[in-house]
Formats: structure tokens, sequence, C-alpha cells
């Protein structure tokens, strides 16, 4: 199954997603109480634009959309 939502959506997601977590951020920060060590592999930004672009794909399985268009279609991207 090929997604329905075009390149230029996928950016269009991201941005705004990217300009959310960035604002959720400087709101939190002053109440966070410890730093993580470890870095995740993807960024906030990054994995809500994985979902937001799923409920848009057309899949009905989140397992079937990752391995069938996030590792090989979206690769690049993330």
């Amino acid at each position: 199954m090929e997604a329905k939502v075009t390149e230029h959506k996928l950016l269009e997601i991201f941005i705004w997603t990217d300009d959310f977590v960035k604002a959720v951020d400087r709101l939190l920060l002053p109440m966070r109480v410890g730093q993580r060590r470890r870095r995740p592999g993807l960024a906030p930004s990054e994995m809500m634009t994985i979902l937001i672009f799923y409920h848009h794909s057309g899949y009905k399985c989140f397992e079937y959309y990752y391995e069938r268009c996030v590792l090989t279609d979206l690769r690049t991207y993330f």
C-alpha cells in the first residue's frame, strides 16, 4: 500500500509538529527535574510526524505501516 500523502504534506506536518514541540519545550523547561542521559534515535517531532502521517496513510496496522512505509519509502527523511 502506498501512502496517500505527498512529500510536501509530510514536510508540512513535520514543520508544524516541530514548531509545536519547541513551543511546549519552552513552556515545560522550568519544570524539568533532571536531564536524560541517553538521547533517543528520533527527535520527538519526528516521532509525532510518523504517527500523524500514519493516520493520513490509509494503513490500518501501525506495524505494517512502519515496516512497509517508514523503513523503506520514508527512511531518508528520518
